[in-house]
């Protein structure tokens, strides 16, 4: 995701782990509760629920919602 994506209660996946080569594992079900700030050196993160500490958004991949017709 990029920072522009950021908003508070977007549902996402969070990949814990993110090959160079591309490659992801672990992924968690989750929503986004921060806004995106930048760490001392410069990458920007943002809070998720269950996960302690900001996450890299570059681990984030928003979830599609579907709504369902009819209601």
């Amino acid at each position: 995701m990029n920072r522009e994506e950021i908003k508070i209660g977007t549902p996402v996946i969070y990949w814990r782990v993110m090959k160079e080569s591309g490659e992801k594992y672990d992924p968690i079900e989750t929503e986004i509760e921060s806004e995106a700030w930048n760490l001392g050196h410069g990458l920007p993160v943002c809070n998720v629920k269950g996960v302690s500490g900001g996450v890299s958004i570059k681990h984030l991949e928003a979830i599609e919602t579907v709504t369902q017709w009819p209601f």
